[in-house]
Protein backbone atom coordinates (compact mmCIF):
# COMPACT_ATOMS: atom_id res chain seq x y z
CA UNK A 1 0.00 0.00 0.00
CA UNK A 2 2.78 2.42 1.30
CA UNK A 3 6.01 3.77 -1.18
CA UNK A 4 9.44 2.79 -0.91
CA UNK A 5 11.11 4.14 1.98
CA UNK A 6 8.14 3.03 4.69
CA UNK A 7 8.53 0.67 7.41
CA UNK A 8 6.88 -2.70 6.75
CA UNK A 9 4.33 -2.61 9.81
CA UNK A 10 2.61 0.88 9.86
CA UNK A 11 1.92 2.67 6.52
CA UNK A 12 -0.63 5.61 6.41
CA UNK A 13 -2.11 5.36 2.26
CA UNK A 14 0.69 6.97 0.50
CA UNK A 15 2.84 9.06 2.89
CA UNK A 16 5.70 8.28 5.48
CA UNK A 17 4.48 7.74 8.66
CA UNK A 18 6.48 10.64 9.81
CA UNK A 19 3.78 12.80 8.81
CA UNK A 20 1.19 10.80 10.90
CA UNK A 21 0.79 13.51 13.54
CA UNK A 22 0.22 16.56 11.02
CA UNK A 23 -1.95 14.56 8.51
CA UNK A 24 -4.14 13.14 11.79
CA UNK A 25 -4.49 16.87 12.58
CA UNK A 26 -5.77 17.67 9.11
CA UNK A 27 -8.37 15.28 8.88
CA UNK A 28 -9.56 16.50 12.19
CA UNK A 29 -10.41 19.83 10.84
CA UNK A 30 -12.47 17.84 7.95
CA UNK A 31 -9.93 17.47 5.09
CA UNK A 32 -9.42 13.93 3.64
CA UNK A 33 -9.16 11.42 5.85
CA UNK A 34 -6.09 9.47 5.65
CA UNK A 35 -6.30 5.38 6.91
CA UNK A 36 -3.57 3.79 9.11
CA UNK A 37 -2.84 0.50 8.09
CA UNK A 38 -0.92 -2.25 10.09
CA UNK A 39 0.07 -6.06 9.72
CA UNK A 40 -1.30 -8.76 11.63
CA UNK A 41 1.91 -8.97 13.56
CA UNK A 42 1.20 -5.31 14.87
CA UNK A 43 -2.69 -5.77 15.68
CA UNK A 44 -1.60 -8.94 17.18
CA UNK A 45 0.60 -7.21 19.72
CA UNK A 46 -1.49 -4.47 20.27
CA UNK A 47 -4.37 -6.36 21.27
CA UNK A 48 -2.89 -8.86 23.72
CA UNK A 49 -0.58 -5.78 25.22
CA UNK A 50 -3.37 -3.27 26.12
CA UNK A 51 -4.96 -6.31 27.88
CA UNK A 52 -2.16 -7.29 29.40
CA UNK A 53 -0.97 -10.64 27.96
CA UNK A 54 2.48 -9.49 25.40
CA UNK A 55 5.13 -9.25 26.43
CA UNK A 56 4.48 -11.01 29.75
CA UNK A 57 2.88 -9.87 32.98
CA UNK A 58 3.01 -6.57 33.80
CA UNK A 59 0.87 -6.94 37.21
CA UNK A 60 1.08 -8.28 40.37
CA UNK A 61 -1.18 -8.82 43.89
CA UNK A 62 -4.37 -8.01 44.63
CA UNK A 63 -4.02 -4.27 43.38
CA UNK A 64 -2.41 -5.63 40.02
CA UNK A 65 -5.94 -7.80 39.54
CA UNK A 66 -7.52 -4.29 39.81
CA UNK A 67 -5.34 -2.95 37.52
CA UNK A 68 -5.89 -5.81 35.09
CA UNK A 69 -9.87 -5.43 35.29
CA UNK A 70 -9.63 -1.71 34.66
CA UNK A 71 -7.51 -2.32 32.09
CA UNK A 72 -9.87 -5.41 30.10
CA UNK A 73 -13.14 -3.11 31.11
CA UNK A 74 -14.87 -6.41 31.98
CA UNK A 75 -14.50 -9.77 32.80
CA UNK A 76 -16.93 -12.41 32.27
CA UNK A 77 -17.92 -14.76 35.14
CA UNK A 78 -18.31 -18.74 34.65
CA UNK A 79 -19.29 -21.05 37.84
CA UNK A 80 -17.62 -24.28 35.47
CA UNK A 81 -14.63 -25.23 37.76
CA UNK A 82 -12.16 -28.37 36.78
CA UNK A 83 -9.38 -26.37 37.05
CA UNK A 84 -9.75 -22.47 38.96
CA UNK A 85 -12.81 -21.07 37.52
CA UNK A 86 -12.60 -18.88 33.92
CA UNK A 87 -12.66 -15.56 35.73
CA UNK A 88 -9.73 -16.25 37.68
CA UNK A 89 -7.83 -18.07 35.15
CA UNK A 90 -8.17 -14.75 32.97
CA UNK A 91 -6.34 -12.61 36.11
CA UNK A 92 -4.26 -15.73 36.34
CA UNK A 93 -3.03 -15.21 33.29
CA UNK A 94 -1.57 -11.57 33.54
CA UNK A 95 -1.42 -10.89 37.34
CA UNK A 96 2.05 -12.32 39.15
CA UNK A 97 0.93 -14.25 42.32
CA UNK A 98 -2.65 -13.53 41.82
CA UNK A 99 -5.56 -15.03 44.04
CA UNK A 100 -8.57 -15.95 43.58
CA UNK A 101 -9.49 -14.66 47.12
CA UNK A 102 -8.26 -11.15 45.66
CA UNK A 103 -10.98 -10.82 43.40
CA UNK A 104 -13.44 -11.62 45.95
CA UNK A 105 -11.68 -8.84 48.55
CA UNK A 106 -12.11 -6.10 45.49
CA UNK A 107 -15.88 -7.40 44.56
CA UNK A 108 -17.44 -7.73 48.04
CA UNK A 109 -15.63 -6.83 50.43
CA UNK A 110 -14.13 -3.62 49.01
CA UNK A 111 -16.94 -2.75 46.53
CA UNK A 112 -14.33 -1.75 43.80
CA UNK A 113 -16.29 -4.01 40.96
CA UNK A 114 -19.60 -5.55 40.97
CA UNK A 115 -20.91 -8.76 38.86
CA UNK A 116 -23.89 -8.12 36.44
CA UNK A 117 -25.62 -8.96 33.24
CA UNK A 118 -27.02 -12.26 31.54
CA UNK A 119 -23.70 -12.61 30.04
CA UNK A 120 -22.71 -12.35 33.84
CA UNK A 121 -19.33 -9.53 33.81
CA UNK A 122 -17.69 -7.95 36.22
CA UNK A 123 -17.53 -4.13 36.21
CA UNK A 124 -15.70 -0.93 37.62
CA UNK A 125 -18.20 0.03 40.01
CA UNK A 126 -17.82 3.67 39.16
CA UNK A 127 -19.07 2.39 35.93
CA UNK A 128 -22.50 1.37 37.76
CA UNK A 129 -24.65 4.74 37.14
CA UNK A 130 -24.33 4.35 33.71
CA UNK A 131 -25.59 0.87 33.77
CA UNK A 132 -28.82 1.81 35.72
CA UNK A 133 -30.64 2.65 32.67
CA UNK A 134 -29.86 -0.69 30.67
CA UNK A 135 -31.00 -2.39 33.92
CA UNK A 136 -34.11 0.20 34.37
CA UNK A 137 -34.86 -0.81 30.48
CA UNK A 138 -34.57 -4.79 31.03
CA UNK A 139 -37.35 -4.14 33.69
CA UNK A 140 -39.68 -1.96 31.20
CA UNK A 141 -39.20 -4.66 28.47
CA UNK A 142 -40.11 -7.58 31.05
CA UNK A 143 -43.55 -5.64 32.04
CA UNK A 144 -44.41 -5.13 28.58
CA UNK A 145 -44.28 -8.49 27.71
CA UNK A 146 -45.95 -9.47 30.30
CA UNK A 147 -43.72 -11.59 32.38
CA UNK A 148 -43.58 -9.67 35.43
CA UNK A 149 -47.39 -10.52 35.78
CA UNK A 150 -46.60 -14.36 36.06
CA UNK A 151 -44.17 -13.31 39.38
CA UNK A 152 -45.86 -10.25 40.42
CA UNK A 153 -46.68 -12.17 43.86
CA UNK A 154 -43.35 -14.07 43.87
CA UNK A 155 -41.55 -10.07 43.47
CA UNK A 156 -43.34 -8.59 46.09
CA UNK A 157 -42.48 -11.48 48.28
CA UNK A 158 -38.86 -12.00 47.60
CA UNK A 159 -38.73 -7.78 47.86
CA UNK A 160 -40.01 -7.52 50.79
CA UNK A 161 -37.77 -10.82 52.56
CA UNK A 162 -34.91 -9.67 51.42
CA UNK A 163 -35.52 -5.82 52.72
CA UNK A 164 -36.29 -6.83 56.19
CA UNK A 165 -33.73 -10.24 56.45
CA UNK A 166 -31.17 -9.49 53.69
CA UNK A 167 -28.57 -10.39 52.04
CA UNK A 168 -30.35 -13.36 51.31
CA UNK A 169 -29.18 -16.46 49.23
CA UNK A 170 -31.63 -18.60 46.94
CA UNK A 171 -32.07 -21.03 49.38
CA UNK A 172 -33.07 -18.20 52.48
CA UNK A 173 -36.40 -17.74 50.45
CA UNK A 174 -39.15 -20.26 50.26
CA UNK A 175 -40.95 -20.16 47.52
CA UNK A 176 -44.30 -21.01 46.32
CA UNK A 177 -44.15 -22.90 43.41
CA UNK A 178 -41.62 -24.67 41.05
CA UNK A 179 -41.10 -23.56 37.72
CA UNK A 180 -39.13 -24.52 34.60
CA UNK A 181 -36.68 -21.63 34.28
CA UNK A 182 -33.12 -21.63 33.80
CA UNK A 183 -32.88 -18.81 36.07
CA UNK A 184 -34.28 -20.74 38.64
CA UNK A 185 -36.10 -24.29 39.76
CA UNK A 186 -38.34 -21.98 42.42
CA UNK A 187 -40.54 -18.46 41.65
CA UNK A 188 -38.29 -16.81 44.05
CA UNK A 189 -35.63 -18.13 42.57
CA UNK A 190 -36.82 -16.38 39.59
CA UNK A 191 -37.90 -13.27 41.29
CA UNK A 192 -34.49 -12.69 42.82
CA UNK A 193 -32.71 -13.13 39.49
CA UNK A 194 -35.25 -10.26 38.26
CA UNK A 195 -34.88 -7.83 41.38
CA UNK A 196 -31.22 -8.24 40.26
CA UNK A 197 -31.34 -8.04 36.85
CA UNK A 198 -33.37 -4.99 37.36
CA UNK A 199 -31.16 -3.32 39.61
CA UNK A 200 -33.27 -3.28 42.53
CA UNK A 201 -30.82 -5.88 44.10
CA UNK A 202 -26.71 -6.31 44.04
CA UNK A 203 -24.40 -8.79 44.41
CA UNK A 204 -23.53 -9.22 48.17
CA UNK A 205 -21.09 -12.14 48.40
CA UNK A 206 -20.96 -15.74 47.34
CA UNK A 207 -20.20 -18.64 48.47
CA UNK A 208 -18.74 -21.27 46.08
CA UNK A 209 -20.65 -19.75 43.04
CA UNK A 210 -24.04 -19.25 44.88
CA UNK A 211 -25.16 -15.58 44.65
CA UNK A 212 -26.10 -14.16 47.41
CA UNK A 213 -28.49 -10.89 47.06
CA UNK A 214 -29.03 -7.15 48.99
CA UNK A 215 -30.83 -4.60 48.58
CA UNK A 216 -28.64 -2.30 45.73
CA UNK A 217 -28.38 1.00 48.39
CA UNK A 218 -27.11 -1.45 50.70
CA UNK A 219 -24.02 -2.47 49.10
CA UNK A 220 -23.04 0.60 45.80
CA UNK A 221 -21.30 3.32 47.55
CA UNK A 222 -23.63 6.58 48.32
CA UNK A 223 -22.44 8.50 45.54
CA UNK A 224 -22.71 5.51 42.74
CA UNK A 225 -26.70 5.16 43.58
CA UNK A 226 -27.76 7.19 41.31
CA UNK A 227 -28.38 7.13 37.54
CA UNK A 228 -26.96 8.67 34.66
CA UNK A 229 -28.48 10.82 32.20
CA UNK A 230 -29.39 9.64 28.92
CA UNK A 231 -26.90 11.55 27.41
CA UNK A 232 -23.74 10.79 29.52
CA UNK A 233 -24.71 7.07 29.00
CA UNK A 234 -24.66 7.94 25.13
CA UNK A 235 -21.30 9.19 25.14
CA UNK A 236 -19.93 6.52 27.86
CA UNK A 237 -21.58 3.76 25.70
CA UNK A 238 -20.02 4.80 22.52
CA UNK A 239 -16.40 4.89 24.27
CA UNK A 240 -16.90 2.56 26.40
CA UNK A 241 -17.50 -0.28 23.85
CA UNK A 242 -14.47 1.14 21.84
CA UNK A 243 -12.35 0.81 25.07
CA UNK A 244 -13.70 -2.66 25.76
CA UNK A 245 -12.86 -3.98 22.49
CA UNK A 246 -9.59 -2.28 21.24
CA UNK A 247 -10.23 -2.86 18.02
CA UNK A 248 -13.25 -3.68 16.81
CA UNK A 249 -14.73 -3.68 13.14
CA UNK A 250 -17.62 -0.51 13.08
CA UNK A 251 -20.81 -3.52 13.25
CA UNK A 252 -19.27 -5.00 16.26
CA UNK A 253 -18.70 -2.05 18.23
CA UNK A 254 -22.40 -0.87 17.54
CA UNK A 255 -23.45 -4.46 18.61
CA UNK A 256 -21.54 -3.59 22.16
CA UNK A 257 -22.87 0.39 22.08
CA UNK A 258 -26.76 -1.28 22.01
CA UNK A 259 -25.97 -3.14 24.33
CA UNK A 260 -24.98 -1.14 26.87
CA UNK A 261 -27.91 1.44 26.03
CA UNK A 262 -30.71 -1.53 26.10
CA UNK A 263 -33.15 0.57 23.82
CA UNK A 264 -34.11 1.21 20.65
CA UNK A 265 -32.74 0.87 16.81
CA UNK A 266 -29.29 3.03 16.07
CA UNK A 267 -30.00 3.60 12.10
CA UNK A 268 -26.44 2.92 10.26
CA UNK A 269 -26.70 6.71 8.97
CA UNK A 270 -26.25 7.74 13.36
CA UNK A 271 -23.56 4.86 13.90
CA UNK A 272 -21.64 6.64 10.94
CA UNK A 273 -22.58 10.31 12.08
CA UNK A 274 -21.18 8.82 15.86
CA UNK A 275 -17.77 7.01 14.24
CA UNK A 276 -16.94 10.48 12.38
CA UNK A 277 -17.85 12.64 15.13
CA UNK A 278 -15.42 10.21 17.32
CA UNK A 279 -12.44 10.41 14.84
CA UNK A 280 -12.80 14.34 14.66
CA UNK A 281 -12.61 14.70 18.56
CA UNK A 282 -9.65 12.03 18.62
CA UNK A 283 -11.58 9.31 20.45
CA UNK A 284 -10.96 6.99 17.68
CA UNK A 285 -9.09 5.82 14.35
CA UNK A 286 -9.89 3.81 11.69
CA UNK A 287 -7.51 1.26 10.84
CA UNK A 288 -6.93 -1.14 8.18
CA UNK A 289 -5.25 -4.85 8.86
CA UNK A 290 -2.83 -5.50 5.98
CA UNK A 291 -4.31 -9.04 4.35
CA UNK A 292 -7.95 -8.71 5.63
CA UNK A 293 -10.97 -7.34 4.28
CA UNK A 294 -12.55 -3.88 5.57
CA UNK A 295 -11.54 -1.79 8.60
CA UNK A 296 -11.53 -1.50 12.29
CA UNK A 297 -11.71 1.20 14.95
CA UNK A 298 -9.12 1.47 17.77
CA UNK A 299 -9.02 3.77 20.58
CA UNK A 300 -7.53 7.16 19.54
CA UNK A 301 -5.06 6.83 22.07
CA UNK A 302 -3.94 3.64 20.24
CA UNK A 303 -2.27 5.08 17.28
CA UNK A 304 0.92 5.87 18.97
CA UNK A 305 1.11 2.59 20.67
CA UNK A 306 0.60 1.34 16.94
CA UNK A 307 3.48 3.39 15.94
CA UNK A 308 5.77 1.89 18.77
CA UNK A 309 4.81 -1.68 17.81
CA UNK A 310 5.65 -0.91 14.14
CA UNK A 311 8.83 -0.16 15.60
CA UNK A 312 9.39 -3.58 17.18
CA UNK A 313 9.63 -1.51 20.33
CA UNK A 314 7.87 -2.26 23.68
CA UNK A 315 5.59 0.47 24.95
CA UNK A 316 7.55 1.19 28.40
CA UNK A 317 4.04 0.96 29.98
CA UNK A 318 3.69 -2.70 29.45
CA UNK A 319 7.32 -3.62 30.44
CA UNK A 320 6.53 -7.43 32.07
CA UNK A 321 7.43 -9.02 35.34
CA UNK A 322 7.68 -11.90 36.81
CA UNK A 323 9.01 -13.92 34.36
CA UNK A 324 12.57 -15.60 33.75
CA UNK A 325 11.77 -17.21 30.41
CA UNK A 326 11.38 -15.10 26.91
CA UNK A 327 9.10 -15.32 25.24
CA UNK A 328 6.25 -15.96 28.24
CA UNK A 329 3.72 -18.56 27.68
CA UNK A 330 0.58 -18.59 29.57
CA UNK A 331 -2.42 -20.95 29.75
CA UNK A 332 -5.84 -18.92 28.58
CA UNK A 333 -9.20 -19.43 30.11
CA UNK A 334 -11.79 -20.50 27.54
CA UNK A 335 -13.20 -16.83 27.93
CA UNK A 336 -10.48 -14.96 27.88
CA UNK A 337 -11.01 -11.21 26.62
CA UNK A 338 -8.85 -11.72 23.50
CA UNK A 339 -10.67 -14.83 22.15
CA UNK A 340 -14.59 -13.51 22.61
CA UNK A 341 -14.56 -12.39 19.23
CA UNK A 342 -14.03 -15.94 17.35
CA UNK A 343 -13.81 -14.57 13.85
CA UNK A 344 -10.92 -12.27 15.08
CA UNK A 345 -9.19 -14.75 16.66
CA UNK A 346 -9.23 -16.74 13.59
CA UNK A 347 -8.03 -13.96 11.12
CA UNK A 348 -5.57 -12.40 13.37
CA UNK A 349 -3.84 -15.49 15.27
CA UNK A 350 -4.60 -18.26 12.15
CA UNK A 351 -6.51 -20.23 15.56
CA UNK A 352 -9.61 -21.68 15.78
CA UNK A 353 -10.50 -22.52 18.91
CA UNK A 354 -14.19 -23.66 20.74
CA UNK A 355 -14.91 -24.03 23.90
CA UNK A 356 -16.14 -27.94 24.06
CA UNK A 357 -17.31 -27.85 27.39
CA UNK A 358 -20.77 -28.07 26.47
CA UNK A 359 -20.15 -29.94 23.27
CA UNK A 360 -20.96 -33.97 23.82
CA UNK A 361 -18.07 -36.30 24.18
CA UNK A 362 -19.13 -38.19 21.03
CA UNK A 363 -18.33 -34.85 19.15
CA UNK A 364 -15.18 -32.99 20.49
CA UNK A 365 -12.41 -32.44 18.66
CA UNK A 366 -9.76 -32.42 21.93
CA UNK A 367 -11.34 -31.50 25.55
CA UNK A 368 -14.27 -30.24 27.60
CA UNK A 369 -12.04 -27.69 29.64
CA UNK A 370 -9.17 -27.19 26.57
CA UNK A 371 -7.26 -24.12 27.10
CA UNK A 372 -5.84 -22.28 24.45
CA UNK A 373 -1.69 -21.75 24.82
CA UNK A 374 -0.26 -17.97 24.50
CA UNK A 375 3.46 -18.17 23.49
CA UNK A 376 4.65 -14.38 23.04
CA UNK A 377 2.60 -13.08 20.37
CA UNK A 378 1.02 -16.91 19.14
CA UNK A 379 -1.46 -19.23 20.25
CA UNK A 380 0.29 -22.67 19.21
CA UNK A 381 -1.47 -24.69 21.02
CA UNK A 382 -3.82 -26.15 23.07
CA UNK A 383 -4.06 -28.16 26.68
CA UNK A 384 -7.11 -30.16 28.62
CA UNK A 385 -6.60 -29.51 32.47
CA UNK A 386 -8.51 -31.16 35.57
CA UNK A 387 -7.31 -30.38 38.85
CA UNK A 388 -8.02 -33.33 41.22
CA UNK A 389 -8.63 -31.68 44.46
CA UNK A 390 -8.27 -34.65 46.83
CA UNK A 391 -4.97 -35.80 45.82
CA UNK A 392 -3.39 -32.06 45.10
CA UNK A 393 -2.54 -32.79 41.17
CA UNK A 394 -3.23 -31.33 38.05
CA UNK A 395 -4.39 -33.54 35.34
CA UNK A 396 -3.33 -33.13 31.79
CA UNK A 397 -5.61 -35.00 29.76
CA UNK A 398 -3.85 -33.84 26.64
CA UNK A 399 -1.50 -31.17 24.69
CA UNK A 400 -2.17 -30.19 21.05
CA UNK A 401 0.74 -28.14 19.03
CA UNK A 402 -0.31 -26.19 15.96
CA UNK A 403 2.76 -26.93 15.03
CA UNK A 404 4.65 -29.95 16.54
CA UNK A 405 8.03 -29.80 15.03
CA UNK A 406 8.95 -26.03 16.66
CA UNK A 407 7.18 -27.09 20.08
CA UNK A 408 9.88 -29.66 20.16
CA UNK A 409 12.62 -26.91 20.42
CA UNK A 410 14.51 -26.18 23.62
CA UNK A 411 13.35 -22.63 24.45
CA UNK A 412 9.59 -23.50 23.52
CA UNK A 413 9.82 -26.76 25.88
CA UNK A 414 11.53 -24.54 28.88
CA UNK A 415 8.62 -21.86 28.45
CA UNK A 416 5.80 -24.63 28.33
CA UNK A 417 7.52 -26.46 31.56
CA UNK A 418 7.69 -23.13 33.49
CA UNK A 419 4.03 -22.19 32.51
CA UNK A 420 2.82 -25.74 33.69
CA UNK A 421 5.00 -25.79 36.79
CA UNK A 422 3.36 -21.86 37.66
CA UNK A 423 -0.21 -23.09 36.83
CA UNK A 424 0.33 -25.84 39.25
CA UNK A 425 1.48 -23.30 42.18
CA UNK A 426 -1.56 -21.33 41.62
CA UNK A 427 -3.71 -23.75 41.86
CA UNK A 428 -2.10 -25.16 45.21
CA UNK A 429 -0.85 -28.74 43.68
CA UNK A 430 1.95 -30.86 43.98
CA UNK A 431 2.56 -32.95 41.36
CA UNK A 432 1.21 -32.97 37.45
CA UNK A 433 0.18 -35.93 36.09
CA UNK A 434 0.14 -36.20 31.93
CA UNK A 435 -2.68 -38.94 30.78
CA UNK A 436 -2.19 -38.16 27.10
CA UNK A 437 -0.64 -41.34 25.67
Amino acid sequence: MGGQGQGPDLVLAGVSTLSRVSLFASSARGERALLLEISREVARRYLLGRQGLWPGRRWSGKEGAAAAIHALGAVQMDPVALVHRSHDLVLLSRVTDYQPSYLDQLLYTDRRFFDYGGHLDIYPMEELPFWRQHMERRRRELEDEGWVDGYRQAIDQVWSEVTERGPLFNRDVQGSRLVGSYRGRKDSGVALYFLWLTGVTMTHSRKGFERRYDLLPRIAPDALQGRADEAAVDAWSEQSALQQAGLATPQEWAAAVRYRRRGGSWPPAERTSAVQRMTEQGQAEVVRIRDMPGTYLVPGEATLLLEELARGAVPAAWTPTGHAVKPSMVFLSPLDNVLHNRKRTLALFDFDYLWEIYTSADKRLYGPYTLPILYGDRLVGRIDLRLDRPKQCLVVNGVWWEKPVEASGKAFQSSYRQCLEEFMIAHQASQVLHRQA
